[in-house]
């Protein structure tokens, strides 16, 4: 395993290309949690529509429709593509430019989504960030 510091953050490589790192504070992953519950309870409770992340998750919701667009946009632009920018060649920007995010949340529980496929993700970077149980 290679490790990589940003700043005072290690970056573990578990596999080539493919690193492990901190990114949530654990108080902020709980009130993001908190929040997108409270937005679903919601949308029940007032019979709105939940456009869910993808065709395969029945459960969960996408951030930039209840006002994370901004947020995303910036961390994109102000974490992830300078993150990028250093840990994979120059090429990586130029080819497929990190110019765009779909954020979203999905659950995970025994019992729900039991019929998940094998899938392919065709993003340019992808950031999975489990937010219970840390």
């Amino acid at each position: 395993m290679n490790f990589v510091f940003i700043g005072k953050q290690p970056l573990e490589e578990v596999l080539d290309g493919v690193f492990r790192f901190p990114m949530l504070e654990e108080k902020f992953a709980i009130r993001l949690h908190d929040e997108v519950a409270y937005f679903q309870e919601w949308c029940k409770k007032t019979c709105k529509h939940i456009v869910r992340p993808n065709s395969m998750n029945n459960y969960g919701a996408i951030l930039d429709h209840f006002g994370f667009k901004t947020a995303l946009s910036d961390l994109v632009s102000s974490v992830i593509q300078p993150l990028a920018a250093r840990l994979y060649r120059a090429e990586f920007a130029k080819k497929y430019g990190l110019d765009s995010h779909h954020g979203f949340l999905v659950e995970y529980e025994t019992g729900k989504d039991t019929n998940l496929n094998f899938h392919r993700d065709d993003s340019g970077n992808t950031r999975p960030s489990k937010l219970q149980n840390m």
